[in-house]
């Protein structure tokens, strides 16, 4: 996948001598210079000769596959058509099929090969971005000596990206925006950034081009824990609350989730915590249950019908199920791992420089901020070192 600008139907020199070659006539290229760019654009050959097959047909007409969806980008992106990459085999990708094979001198019978399938990924100078990889994704690509598949994927600081190959002997690489290479985990394919934002993935060839299949999935580093407290929302195996939420469904969920025995174990309370700029402040209802705290804005006396909603998730430590059993120390965790009981120095080595002291009239705390929320690590009213145990992670740090 060639990093030079794309034009409809181009292809590399090289890719013409070998059309010219194999068909026994000769390829012409036409030039036509603009003002700020020359392209080339090839031209069929004029003799009525056509590469034969060069392999076995990859896909048909009918087909539904990740190879089709493959071919689709690659039309769309050398210019041969403007399909969408749903991996569905019908009339608009077969004629786009055909006038790539014609462009390439091959036969066009619609059932491209695997030297079709290296002729456009050579000539596409596009990176095809990965999406929705939380379960599984498949992607046929072809890479070639010099000329990797590139693919970009968008990470958060909390997720582990693993990518394999078959064949196993191409070599894998992923690097950020900046173009530095993200060093594998110890685990075989598996790359946790640290950071958010996009990533690129290089599949390389060393010797010939090569048509690959490559599994990715991007997963949580914290899957262990049964509730991940994020800046906005808090999930529960899976299924996540956000803050905006309704109180009655977010009380629903919330027993829900522990078991209904906790209907009777819960502790509601108004916390005094308001807002200073309504003209009537707002009270601030909680519910505390399991170690955590639920915290939401109402109906008050300016208006006493107002919906409640969520504003505000603390976690304090973990309390009893509903059977009495104690729950594990990492039962709450952030994405990253980190959970009550961890120390500022844990909170440094997961979270770095993204992390900021700070602290109010009684209190001493680190705040992380990302995607219009924070949370906020606390450590009571002494100064922390680096020794000092987190006492409570909340989803907004307390003025």
């Amino acid at each position: 996948m060639s990093r030079r600008s794309n034009t409809a139907v181009t292809l590399a020199a090289s890719l013409t001598l070998m059309v010219a070659a194999c068909t026994g006539g000769t390829a012409q290229e036409t030039t036509t210079t603009l003002a700020d760019a020359t392209t080339t654009t090839l031209v069929p050959p004029t003799t009525t000769t056509t590469i034969p097959p060069g392999g076995p047909p990859l896909i048909r007409d009918g087909d539904s596959n990740e190879t089709v969806s493959a071919f689709q980008w690659l039309l769309t992106c050398t210019g041969y058509g403007n399909l969408s990459a749903d991996g569905n085999y019908g009339s608009a990708t077969g004629q786009a099929i055909r006038t790539a094979q014609t462009a390439l001198g091959k036969e066009a019978n619609g059932e491209p090969d695997e030297e079709v399938l290296a002729a456009l990924s050579r000539a596409c100078s596009q990176a095809r971005p990965i999406e929705d990889a939380e379960a599984p994704v498949t992607i046929i690509g072809n890479a070639g000596p010099g000329d990797p598949e590139i693919f970009t994927i968008d990470l958060t600081f909390a997720e582990t990206l693993t990518v394999t190959v078959d064949p196993p002997e191409l070599d894998i690489t992923v690097r950020g925006s900046d173009g530095i290479p993200v060093e594998p985990d110890g685990e075989t394919g598996a790359f946790s950034p640290g950071t958010s934002g996009t990533f690129e993935i290089l599949i390389n060839s060393f010797t010939d081009p090569t048509t690959f299949t490559m599994l990715v999935a991007v997963t949580d580093i914290a899957a262990e824990a049964a509730w991940i407290i994020n800046t906005r929302s808090i999930t529960y195996d899976g299924n996540r609350i956000e803050l905006g939420d309704g109180a009655g469904d977010v009380i629903e969920q919330v027993f829900e989730y522990l078991g209904h025995g906790v209907r009777g174990q819960y502790d509601e309370f108004d916390t005094g915590w308001y807002t200073i700029t309504d003209p009537v402040p707002n009270g601030v209802r909680g519910l505390f249950v399991g170690g955590l705290a639920f915290l939401f804005f109402g109906a008050h006396p300016g208006d006493p019908d107002a919906p409640e909603f969520l504003v505000r998730i603390r976690y304090e430590g973990s309390l009893p199920d509903a059977e009495g059993n104690e729950r594990p120390p990492g039962y709450v965790a952030t994405p990253l791992g980190i959970t009550v009981g961890n120390t500022l120095g844990d909170l440094k080595v997961a979270y770095g420089s993204t992390v900021n002291a700070g602290s109010n009239a009684n209190e001493h705390y680190y705040r992380y901020t990302e995607a219009g929320g924070e949370l906020c690590f606390y450590f009571g009213s002494g100064t922390p070192t680096d020794a000092s145990e987190i006492l409570e992670i909340a989803t907004e740090c307390r003025g």
